[in-house]
């Protein structure tokens, strides 16, 4: 919920790629729309 009230309910999904057990890359898929309407 934003400070006017607004709620979100984006899916989202994590995709992590790992190198000798260590995280290198991260990327963060979701409804970017419902973020924008949310952040005006």
């Amino acid at each position: 919920m934003n400070a006017g009230g607004a709620m979100l309910d984006a899916p989202f999904c994590h995709v992590y790629r790992f190198l000798d057990d260590k995280a290198v890359t991260f990327q963060q898929y979701t409804d970017t729309a419902q973020w924008t309407r949310l952040m005006k």
